[in-house]
């Protein structure tokens, strides 16, 4: 299915019903990979799965975009949609966009933060390698051609595989990375479910932590054994979690009253 938000087509999958979780996907995914996970949740939940602007059948961003960018359209596409009140789950680059959202507009019930960036902060080997590359391109950059190929082979070899295969996207790519959530998260004000792979080795362990310090009603729930996609890692213990957390909100806030709010 797809709706038009702000003049992009947004593609997205709706399965089950009762309360709402909008899902989106880490960057470099799309809502497909969330099929299974949906599937375990779909007998009590109405699961929305959205291709994020640039990813699967969705439209690219017409321009270089940021999170707050996605986010407005995240928040569109609810309010197309009439979804009240939803959780919002997000993955890695959805963490940052769902995050954004929470603070910037009061559309959501809870949050479901699953291996999410946003409070990453590079290495000093990787500042190293950032200020090398720069002091490169100026040197070579006045060779012409031979210092542009010089350059692409550099970024090549320097860059990450989501950067090398980031494409026309690469721009929004370096944007969305360099932007922290270190000061939205102490405003979040709804329930938050931090959950985390033990054997993440895109975005360590250690970062989880940093969530539940910053975030004022949070707690975080580990799958042991899990690496950074946990939706493909674990689907079914992923969902078990999520299932639990929807009860505690369902116990301490009942569902009549949440829509009614």
């Amino acid at each position: 299915m797809q709706v038009s938000v702000n003049n992009l087509n947004i593609n997205f999958q709706v399965y089950g019903s009762g309360m709402p979780i909008v899902v989106l996907h880490g960057w470099g995914d799309r809502s497909d990979s969330w099929y299974t996970f949906a599937q375990a949740l779909s007998d009590k939940y109405q699961i929305f799965l959205v291709d994020l602007p640039g990813f699967g059948g969705s439209d690219p961003p017409p321009t270089v975009w940021g999170v707050e960018d996605y986010a407005q359209t995240i928040n569109g596409f609810i309010k197309e949609l009439e979804i009240e009140k939803p959780v919002l789950l997000g993955h890695s680059h959805g963490g940052r966009i769902i995050s954004t959202m929470a603070t910037a507009y009061n559309n959501c019930r809870a949050l479901i933060l699953v291996a999410s960036g946003g409070v990453d902060m590079p290495s000093f080997n990787v500042k190293l390698k950032i200020l090398w590359f720069k002091t490169m391109k100026l040197l070579v950059r006045p060779l012409g051609k031979k210092g542009e190929e010089i350059i692409d082979n550099y970024r090549k070899k320097l860059g990450s595989r989501d950067y090398q295969e980031a494409g026309p996207l690469r721009a929004t790519m370096v944007k969305v990375v360099n932007y922290k959530l270190f000061n939205l998260l102490p405003k979040i004000n709804v329930p938050t479910l931090i959950i985390w792979g033990s054997e993440d080795k895109t975005l360590s362990f250690e970062q989880s932590k940093i969530f539940e310090k910053l975030i004022p009603d949070s707690y975080i729930k580990i799958i042991w054994g899990s690496g950074h996609h946990l939706h493909l890692d674990a689907p079914q213990e992923l969902a078990e979690i999520v299932k639990d957390f929807m009860c505690e909100l369902e116990s301490q806030h009942p569902v009549n009253t949440l829509v009614s709010n």
